[in-house]
């Protein structure tokens, strides 16, 4: 059997076809595959911002125009730059897992010290332009955070964006990190795509000349289906059909789909300045909506799929009336490691003494609280868990040409920790308000380990309430405790906690 595989000729759209071939190979050692690569109208027209060619098929038009006449058999695509309208005549199929979803913003280091007088940024999205303003202000150091922003468009492959960034006064550029990642792999096809290894040292030489930092989904969601393939095949050719649903990854399948059919519940199309990310975990599923439709209404939401049907008052959950209780805490002096990168459990848990020694370190933070505070600390971070515990995989050894090995400065050093840890403070019990009435209490959302153990000692009928917590070291803490019969109940964050489960 020949199958034969099309895909846009730019280098990041071979490696993707190689992908899909390599695992199909896997599958099928006798399978005959023939590449056709074929530069699209999109790939030609490097002027015209995106949103304005919205709908037109830019990228898949020709391809899809060989596949309905017999030339090929099938058309791998970045599923994000497929249009949200049905197909006719094809048939599009989820295959292999799907790439990380998050954007990337990437800064030119300062020169001499000499920072900007402004944010220029080069990117073609309406989407990232809406959503990195708020971001910005809020995350970037505070020496950078409050200067004016500007946008400007580029278009073309990631090395031609990067060339034309580190060619303009433009010192941001804004781009996905599942394409970075996919070109800077070490694959094993590599000699088999032109350019394709000085492709990788250009781009690996400029990123070393920059900052990175990789945005939280919760903040920035993605474009719908970014990060995930699909390959595009004739809806009656069964043949082909079965290989190509051989690569299907169910999950990939399922949260590119709903990403997809959120957007098109607001009209679709380049020109939104809509976000949507789906992410699947053990917990649940997550969805983040962040941006704003064609007539104006903002959109700022987090669905939860396990989610209980009930609320309370304020003087029945902890924290009383969902106010985070006060704690006293005290900076220990210790030795970190240089050879180490830092995962930031607490802003407080990096002492001012460290900061000169951050410049080759990778700073990573527990969650968007804790990056705000550190950026108000004018400091460069990198990237979060979001929120969802340091289970979470960092994935940036394409970023910065090395593993990483984190350790994770906290207060609380026990055995259930995911990452090795230093303990840099100590933290008083909380602050219990005199007027609680501990009897009323009927649900609790946990913020540490420390505190669950705290109020457990202090009130043993606690341990019969329902508990609620974010993923990671906190809910191994509570699990260890509760035993195999005590019920966790995860939520994406404090603030959803509150938002879903206290009555107004």
């Amino acid at each position: 059997m020949l199958l034969k595989l099309g895909s846009r000729s730019s280098a990041l759209a071979k490696i993707q076809t190689h992908l899909v071939a390599k695992s199909l190979n896997q599958k099928f050692p006798d399978l005959q595959i023939q590449f056709h690569f074929k530069e699209s109208k999109g790939d030609k027209d490097l002027h015209s911002p995106l949103w304005k060619l919205s709908g037109q098929g830019i990228f898949t038009k020709d391809l899809q125009d060989d596949l309905l006449n017999n030339k090929i058999d099938g058309i791998v695509h970045s599923w994000k730059d497929l249009d949200l309208s049905e197909r006719k005549g094809t048939r599009v199929i989820s295959v292999l897992p799907r790439e990380d979803q998050r954007d990337v913003i990437f800064l030119k280091k300062s020169i001499d010290g000499i920072f900007p007088s402004k944010i220029k940024i080069l990117t073609s999205s309406p989407r990232r332009e809406y959503n990195i303003k708020p971001f910005i202000r809020s995350f970037f150091p505070i020496s950078l955070s409050n200067l004016p922003i500007e946008f400007e468009s580029v278009r073309g492959n990631i090395q031609t964006r990067f060339k034309k960034f580190m060619e303009s006064d433009s010192n941001c550029l804004l781009v996905a990190k599942a394409a970075i990642d996919r070109i800077l792999t070490d694959h094993t096809f590599a000699n088999e795509i032109d350019e394709l290894i000085e492709i990788q040292n250009y781009l690996r030489s400029k990123i070393n000349e920059c900052l990175f930092m990789i945005l939280p989904l919760s903040q920035n969601p993605c474009a719908p289906a970014q990060g995930a393939l699909c390959v595009e095949t004739r809806e009656n050719d069964q043949e082909s059909i079965l290989y190509f649903e051989s690569l299907m990854d169910l999950e990939a399948e399922e949260t590119a789909k709903k990403e997809r059919n959120i957007l098109q519940k607001f009209g679709g199309g380049c020109h939104q300045k809509i976000g949507v990310s789906a992410i699947a975990r053990e917990f649940g599923e997550i969805i983040y909506l962040r941006g704003e439709t064609d007539s104006g209404k903002v959109l700022n939401e987090i669905t939860y799929s396990n989610k209980l049907p009930i609320q309370f008052s304020e003087e029945e959950v902890w924290p009383y009336l969902g106010i985070k209780p006060k704690k006293d805490r005290i900076q220990l002096s210790v030795a970190i490691p240089n050879n180490t990168d830092l995962y930031i459990s607490k802003s407080f848990s990096l002492p001012a003494t460290e900061l000169p020694h951050l410049k080759n370190r990778i700073l990573w933070c527990s969650g968007v609280s804790t990056w705000k505070e550190l950026a108000k600390r004018d400091i460069w971070v990198h990237g979060s868990s979001d929120g969802l515990g340091e289970v979470e995989k960092i994935q940036i050894s394409c970023l910065t040409g090395r593993e990483n090995s984190f350790l994770k400065l906290t207060h609380d050093t026990n055995q259930n920790q995911v990452l090795p840890t230093l303990k840099t403070y100590v933290v008083s019990p909380p602050d219990i308000p005199y007027e609680m009435n501990p009897k009323q209490i009927k649900a609790a959302f946990w913020n540490s380990g420390s505190e669950f153990l705290y109020l457990m000692e202090k009130f043993p009928e606690w341990k019969y309430i329902i508990h609620f917590c974010g993923p990671g070291s906190t809910y191994l803490k509570i699990k260890q405790y509760l035993g195999e019969k005590g019920k966790i109940n995860i939520c994406p964050s404090f603030q959803y906690w509150k938002d879903y489960y206290i009555k107004n």
